[in-house]
Parts: C-alpha cells; sequence; structure tokens
C-alpha cells in the first residue's frame, strides 16, 4: 500500500507519541513505534528531496533499511550527539547468547516477536531510536 508524502510526516509523529506514553512501560512497544516512526520521518525526508508524492519508489527501493535511510537522509552524526566524524555509528544489536549481530532493520522483528536481546543491547537500539526520532521531529516539525 502506498502512502503520501503528508501522510509519511503524520504517520512520524503520531508514532513518536505513541511511543512517548508509553514511557515505563515494556519497551518493546515502544521499540516498534520509535523504528516505524523513524522509518516514516526518514522516507519523508528521501521522498520530499526527490520530489515523490507516494512511497512507491521509496518503499522497494529500502524496505526497512534505516541505516540506508540515515545515509541517504543525511543525518548527521551531531543530529545524533555522536562526536566524531563520518557517518552515524548504529548500536551492535545481539539476539541473548549469541555474538553475531542482527541488523539494525531487523530491530523492529526482534520487539515484534518479543525476542530476548542480549545485555543492554536493547536499551541502546532504544536510546538510538530516541535521538533519531528526536533529530527527525526537528527537521520534520519545526
Amino acid at each position: 500500500m502506498e502512502a503520501s508524502l503528508q501522510q509519511m510526516r503524520k504517520a512520524c509523529l503520531k508514532n513518536l507519541k505513541a511511543a512517548g506514553a508509553l514511557q515505563g512501560a515494556h519497551d518493546s512497544g515502544k521499540g516498534m513505534l520509535l523504528f516505524y516512526s523513524a522509518e516514516c520521518g526518514l522516507k519523508h525526508l528521501v521522498m520530499k528531496d526527490r520530489g515523490q508524492k507516494t512511497t512507491a519508489a521509496v518503499a522497494g527501493e529500502f524496505g526497512h533499511n534505516i541505516r540506508a535511510l540515515i545515509a541517504v537522509a543525511q543525518i548527521s552524526r551531531s543530529e545524533l550527539a555522536q562526536a566524531g566524524n563520518g557517518p552515524v555509528t548504529v548500536p551492535d544489536i545481539r539476539k541473548s547468547g549469541e555474538s553475531n549481530t542482527i541488523s539494525l532493520s531487523e530491530f523492529h522483528v526482534a520487539m515484534r516477536y518479543s525476542v530476548d536481546l542480549q545485555g543492554d543491547d536493547e536499551a541502546k537500539a532504544l536510546q538510538f531510536f530516541d535521538k533519531l526520532t528526536s533529530a527527525l521531529k526537528g527537521r520534520l516539525f519545526a
């Protein structure tokens, strides 16, 4: 299903508000909402920059690839309160008891299925998405 540029902007804000309402609640619901808020906001920025009116092109090109969307939307390290230069640093996310990382794009799946994550990986990912959605809110709703 396609969504318009304005619908993506609205979805970013609605998901972000819903995530905020879950403060202190189980992190998996908040994680999914932050992920989808970020995805919608990033796709909105890419669509706007490219002059695209619907998600038809970005959906096929990016899917849920947050890392690629961050790069194309030119989100900077400074917007995420990360020191240094170069590409944005994303947190490592590992399933409990495993050393291999899952991709940032799979975080919403881990949250949806309540997959146990290793150590504080879930907290680090939630913090990353909090910073990312704050940066997006600043760009989209300032």
